[in-house]
């Protein structure tokens, strides 16, 4: 399925910002689209006919690469969201998804998770304990489940918040 879908299915609004993110790259989220992926959710928006649908055509009209960029950039840039709230949403988004993936081997299942959360430079915030006591000591499936479980709150709190906050941003 189709990630910007994935993400709105989850509650959170799609700006401009949170695909040019997810087609550039930043910080520290890699690239996650394709211009297809762009398209396709271009191509849904169009179906809702809402304010959006003049600037999903003009996206779409774009044929060339150097176009599309650009008035993607064009729009992100004009419209009124914050980068680091869609940052969130990516992280959180990854986070949902590698939670999904994680096998049940708990030391393969540490390894992912920390690899997530080493991926977006371990924030201040994260549910995650890293590695201090002894390799035997911490891949446990005790440790295991307590992460997991401590990372699913996480994220199911971390999507209630930005939902929150973006509510906020929009009345304000």
């Amino acid at each position: 399925m189709n990630k910007l879908i994935e993400i709105q299915n989850m509650g959170f609004r799609v700006s401009w910002k949170l695909i040019e993110i997810g087609l550039c790259g930043y910080s520290y989220i890699a690239q996650q689209l394709s211009k297809d992926d762009v398209y396709e959710y271009c191509n849904e928006r169009l179906l809702q006919e809402d304010e959006e649908t003049d600037n999903c055509i003009k996206l779409i009209c774009q044929v060339d690469n150097d176009g599309f960029t650009k008035t993607l950039h064009d729009l992100a840039r004009n419209e009124n969201s914050n980068v680091q709230l869609q940052l969130r949403k990516w992280r959180a988004f990854l986070l949902a998804e590698t939670l999904e993936s994680v096998g049940e081997d708990y030391f393969q299942g540490l390894l992912e998770l920390t690899e997530f959360w080493a991926s977006v430079d371990f924030p201040s915030d994260s549910p995650h304990l890293y590695q201090t006591e002894s390799t035997q000591e911490y891949y446990t499936q005790a440790m295991y489940d307590t992460l997991a479980e401590k990372n699913q709150l996480w994220v199911k709190d971390e999507i209630e918040l930005i939902i929150s906050q973006e509510k906020t941003v929009i009345q304000t």
